[in-house]
């Protein structure tokens, strides 16, 4: 089977992406399946040698920018696809072929779990677009395990979007909300799979201890880079001292457990921000930074925490499903939606705060009232960490189970797939594409504007510099003609003298 996740980078290396993969190759292996995996990956060598399956390099859509961009790509590839079979390999470029020949020698194609189709990464959509275009062509099923849908698009993202769900026989998605978004993209309710990430997966597995020492109850926070709070640098340093005040309320270290960064420099992304944060602590009692974890390390940090807080959203999972008390901090509709999303499938919304509301003030007194609660929130969680764990795996051997099967309707949802709120959602996707539709018009009116302003600042240059010119010009014709009077004066004295003496 060929599946597609996001991963690859080390320079960018994303602990959540890659442990949602691991959930699905450690979840089947363990059920006793024998699959052949080939992984779609930004970095094959990189991937085979982290996961130790076989890899390909994907059709490199990150090198564009828009979905305008990604256009001149897709039509290529379909070019190709409509030749032969047989002719796909002398047709296509080197770094595409050998991708290509691994969907024809497969039986299937997995797109793995993940939050990548939405209007924030048109790269991704157009990846797994072209991989199921070659996978349809050459007649091989197409599942999807736990995917994020939106929760907005614009318009061509979305037909894209749409055109990845009618490929699948299966549609796995991870909140509620997702389930409203497939229906309205036209999805029948019986493909729809309602089910917990990939990577809770993981909870189930053997976490590896990490070798930092840790002396005392500690909680495990993870904070990004990010935009629209107010100035950076205050806003951080705003989460330090109401984290620098809860670890001494609480009594607990605070540790900062990264999630995305450089492998090999440990540097970058959120490494960086921890630092920044730790430099807070003056007396090195309160704050410890981590290393950036592998995906089973990272489980570890939130299985021992007695508290989880983070603006990503995988810290939230790995805390939940190990019946941790997890508190979210989120910063746009995008990230809520997924953080919200998994706390609402197992009855944790209230421990959702933005970050802007954070950053203002009420970081640290939320943060004390789940610590408060952590013994009773923590007992709530456990009564269902086994129903997580083996809810995740049970579907995610469903989906491989499905693809090998000739049955057209797969296992329905172990999770209750109703939602009230489902009419507004479709409302709420419907109204944002029209949003970003409009978004995208004003940014390319606005381009084209700054385009002719450069041409005019081009020419006001131009002007400037000739106005200059002549200024200097005119200030050395003046010095010129000062010099001449200060000679004409001179002479009129002298002659006056002359006179004078004449007359005397």
């Amino acid at each position: 089977m060929v599946v597609v996740g996001d991963v690859g980078s080390t320079d960018a290396y994303h602990v959540g992406d890659e442990a949602m993969l691991m959930g699905l190759l450690d979840a089947v292996a363990a059920d006793g399946m024998a699959v052949d995996w080939t992984v779609v990956s930004s970095d094959p060598s990189a991937t085979s040698s982290r996961l130790g399956v076989a890899s390909v390099r994907d059709f490199g859509f990150a090198g564009c920018h828009t979905v305008a961009d990604l256009e001149p790509m897709l039509n290529r590839l379909d070019d190709i696809l409509t030749a032969p079979v047989e002719q796909w390999g002398s047709s296509a470029p080197p770094e595409w072929a050998t991708t290509l020949r691994a969907v024809i020698e497969s039986d299937a194609l997995i797109i793995a779990g993940g939050g990548n189709l939405s209007h924030a990464w048109p790269a991704l959509v157009c990846e797994r677009v072209a991989l199921i275009r070659a996978a349809r062509r050459v007649h091989r099923t197409i599942a999807m395990t736990g995917q994020s849908l939106g929760p907005f698009f614009g318009s061509r993202t979305r037909r894209l979007v749409e055109e990845i769900l009618d490929a699948c026989k299966l549609v796995g998605v991870r909140e509620r909300h997702s389930v409203n978004v497939a229906r309205a993209l036209g999805v029948p309710p019986h493909k729809i799979r309602l089910c917990f990430d990939d990577a809770a997966a993981l909870a189930s597995a053997a976490p590896t201890s990490p070798a930092v020492s840790l002396d005392r109850p500690f909680i495990a926070v993870t904070i990004n880079a990010f935009a629209g709070v107010g100035p950076e640098a205050g806003s951080l340093e705003s989460l330090g001292r109401q984290l620098l005040a809860l670890a001494a309320h609480t009594g607990a270290r605070v540790v900062f457990v990264p999630h995305v960064g450089d492998i090999a420099s440990n540097r970058g992304y959120d490494i960086d921000i921890a630092q920044r944060l730790s430099a807070l602590d003056a007396t090195g009692e309160h704050f410890v930074t981590v290393p950036l974890p592998s995906p089973l390390e990272a489980v570890w940090y939130c299985e021992h925490a007695a508290v989880v807080i983070s603006s990503r959203y995988h810290p939230i999972v790995f805390g939940t499903s190990a019946a941790t008390p997890s508190l979210l901090l989120w910063q746009d509709g995008y990230t809520r939606a997924k953080g919200e999303g998994a706390l609402n499938l197992v009855g944790q919304m209230e421990w959702s705060l933005s970050l802007h509301d954070a950053c203002s003030g009420d970081l640290l007194p939320t943060a004390i009232r789940l610590w408060t609660q952590r013994r009773d929130v923590g007992a709530a969680l456990q009564s269902i960490g086994a129903h997580i764990r083996g809810s995740s795996r049970r579907h995610l051997t469903s989906v491989v189970r499905s693809i090998l099967s000739d049955d057209e309707a797969p296992a329905s949802s172990e999770l209750d797939l109703s939602d009230p709120s489902a009419s507004y959602l479709t409302s709420l996707v419907e109204l944002a594409d029209l949003e970003l539709d409009e978004r995208d018009r004003v940014a390319s009116t606005a381009a084209a504007t700054i385009t002719a302003l450069e041409q005019r600042f081009t020419i006001v240059e131009e002007y400037a510099r000739t106005v200059e010119r002549r200024a200097t010009d005119a200030e050395r014709y003046a010095a010129d003609l000062e010099r001449a009077l200060t000679i004409k004066s001179a002479d009129v004295e002298i002659m006056a003298a002359r006179i004078a003496e004449l007359e005397r």
